[in-house]
């Protein structure tokens, strides 16, 4: 029997291409089963506009994902808005609600609903709700559910019958002029700053500003990954986060890329991340800051890292007090030395007793010029003069008046003369009385000796 090899290879070669098709097929089918399969956890608000002193409510919805055990963080401005719920099983901290469940037979369970709390607006402004969490189904496996966002306008009171009333569409336009001039910091198209950043673990330090790019936090060995919700200024800009997952034993570095809306500006922001049991040997914690005859500001305290200090124009070291909190840490001091003038980047770093485990706090030292050193003297010189004034006139206010002080002295001597002569006479009485008496004790014993004598 022949075989007709130009057909064989024709039907090899669309047989190829159909699996290939099919291939395809089911991996793009896969991709979206487990696209599908991913939820978010939805914010949902009663009201989207409200006045101060107005209460609202904010649900916190899983749609249908079935779940067995879950914890969730509810992030908003507590600045703008407060919780006012009091439900049990919710724990209100600062600027979050932290809210945790267990299904009740230990079964995976519907949850269209985990929560509903209500709010009460404290002052004008916007406030953005975040709501991010850890999720498990009966098996103990970690669900993926996207974070959650929603925000709510705080009008000024009457602010919006105001518009719709007496001055109409020209207070609109004024009142739309003046919410995008409160908004330009976030809608500059070069704006590379974060907003706000959360995660799913406590203990990350210091608190957030947008300012600082660097962030330390400790987690155990089990964490092996961080969900982060890092959320732009300019919400058209593109966040990148990389490093938050595979989480290894040891330091990790999470970094966070803020891309500005024209992509002219770009921001780093990292997070440190010790991943270990042994939390004091991964303490890179200082226990005291201090400059010598210089006051830092802020305060010092161990989850702050960032300061700022003057020193005057001869100045050429800081000389610093940095004792950590292990005493076991090493402490190395870089930039303390050779000041220039204006300002000067000093690092303290702090190597916990781990090795790897390093904290890194910044002082900013602003060395005065010698113009700046005159005028700041002369400025001190001015404020002693003013104090030693006010001193001055409290003391002459107090002053007692002299004559007065001899009027007073006298009328002291004549009380005291007359208290002398009282108890004198006091003295004197009752020294009579006790003569008197000894000598009638004498006289009775006299009497009473005859009387016993003229018996016998």
């Amino acid at each position: 029997m022949a075989i007709d090899l130009a057909n064989l290879k024709n039907t090899m070669k669309k047989s190829t291409i159909l699996c290939l098709i099919v291939f395809i097929l089911f991996i793009m089918f896969s991709f979206n089963i487990k696209e599908m399969a991913k939820t978010h956890i939805a914010l949902e608000l009663n009201k989207s506009t409200i006045a101060p002193e107005e209460e609202f409510t904010v649900t916190v919805a899983l749609g249908n994902t079935n779940v067995a055990a879950y914890t969730t963080w509810i992030y908003y401005d507590s600045s703008v808005v407060e919780c006012v719920s009091d439900e049990e099983g919710i724990n209100i901290l600062d600027n979050r609600i932290i809210c945790t469940g267990v299904s009740d037979t230990g079964k995976n369970k519907k949850l269209d609903t985990i929560l509903q709390l209500t709010f009460r607006a404290k002052e004008a402004g916007s406030a953005v709700f975040t709501a991010l969490g850890e999720f498990y189904n009966e098996a103990g496996e970690r669900l993926e559910l996207d974070y959650g966002e929603v925000e709510i306008t705080v009008s000024a009171r009457g602010e919006m019958q105001a518009v719709q009333t007496e001055q109409g569409e020209e207070n609109s336009n004024e009142a739309k002029e003046n919410n995008a001039e409160a908004t330009a910091n976030g809608a500059d198209p070069s704006n590379a700053f974060l907003d706000s950043l959360h995660l799913n673990k406590e203990g990350i330090s210091p608190d957030f500003q947008k300012e600082v790019t660097e962030y330390y936090l400790v987690v155990d060995e089990n964490t092996e990954a961080l969900e982060i919700i890092a959320i732009p200024e300019n919400r058209n800009a593109t966040v990148e986060i990389q490093g938050n997952n595979s989480l290894q034993k040891g330091e990790n570095t999470i970094e966070i890329l803020v891309t500005s809306e024209n992509k002219n500006s770009q921001r780093k922001y990292r997070v440190h991340v010790t991943k270990t049991n042994n939390l004091d040997e991964a303490n890179a914690n200082l226990e005291t800051l201090a400059v010598e005859n210089d006051t830092l500001i802020p305060e010092f305290q161990e989850a702050q890292t960032q300061y700022t200090v003057s020193v005057s124009n001869t100045t050429e070291k800081l000389n610093l007090l940095a004792i950590p909190s292990n005493s076991e840490a090493k402490v190395r001091i870089i930039g303390n030395e050779n000041l220039k003038d204006g300002n000067n980047n000093i690092e303290i770093e702090v190597v916990a007793p781990n090795g790897k485990t390093s904290k890194v706090y910044v002082i900013n030292a602003y060395k005065r010029t010698a113009t700046e050193e005159a005028s700041y003297q002369e400025q001190l010189q001015n404020e002693i003069v003013k104090a030693n004034e006010v001193s001055h006139k409290h003391n002459l206010a107090n002053e007692v008046n002299p004559t007065k002080t001899i009027e007073t002295k006298l009328e002291e001597e004549e009380q005291g003369e007359e208290e002398k002569t009282k108890n004198n006479e006091k003295n004197l009485a009752e020294t009579l009385i006790s003569v008197v008496g000894i000598i009638l004790a004498f006289i009775v014993a006299g009497i009473v000796g005859i009387r016993i004598k003229n018996l016998y």
